[in-house]
């Protein structure tokens, strides 16, 4: 089992961006430590936890930008 996870963890895609992919703040900035989480193998960290809630209503649209970043 824990072979599993390990082996997914290093599948993750580390976030490419500085700011957040939702607001276009800064990481780390104001809002202090980023929201981290995985989404379909990709890395994504936003300004903060209230970004979560517009991250979900549209994914594709943010993971795209990532994608575009690369």
């Amino acid at each position: 089992f824990l072979k599993k996870i390990d082996d997914a963890a290093k599948k993750v895609k580390a976030y490419p961006l500085k700011n957040c992919v939702v607001s276009d703040e800064a990481i780390g900035g104001d809002h202090g430590e980023p929201f981290v989480f995985i989404h379909d193998l990709q890395e994504i960290k936003l300004c903060c936890a209230d970004c979560k809630k517009e991250f979900d209503k549209t994914p594709a649209k943010f993971v795209s930008k990532l994608k575009s970043a690369d």
